[in-house]
């Protein structure tokens, strides 16, 4: 099982040498590919997420800052997460921290592909270096 995957359909590139040959796979059968491959993969997150937060697994996590539709919640990512791909770490209430710096995080639960997390060490214990 793979943690993470980026899935593409096919997509025709005039300069490609694929561009040439016959027999192109017909657009619903890509569609069709695509969303059955994306769906089991929501199931293998979806269980890792799960055990996480039955585990109440730790994590270190950098914290990138507001997050863009709710301003009100403290996002961060943790080593596995890429920025834009990725999910990311929501932060529950309003802990003290700050932009940049690490902080080790409890995953409380999920919701889709972001995890949402609790801070056990605050500004003052932050992680160093």
């Amino acid at each position: 099982k793979l943690d993470h995957i980026g899935v593409f359909m096919y997509s025709n590139e005039e300069m490609a040498y694929s561009s040439k040959l016959d027999n192109h796979v017909p657009e619903h059968v890509k569609q069709d590919r695509y969303h059955r491959l994306m769906e089991a993969q929501w199931q293998v997150v979806k269980e890792k997420h799960q055990r996480w937060v039955e585990e109440q697994k730790r994590l270190v996590i950098v914290i990138e800052g507001l997050h863009e539709s709710n301003p009100t919640r403290i996002v961060g990512r943790h080593a596995g997460q890429c920025p834009d791909i990725d999910g990311q770490v929501l932060l529950e209430g309003q802990p003290r921290v700050f932009a940049g710096e690490r902080y080790w995080v409890e995953v409380t639960g999920f919701d889709g592909y972001d995890l949402i997390a609790r801070v056990l060490q605050e500004e003052e214990e932050k992680i160093n270096g």
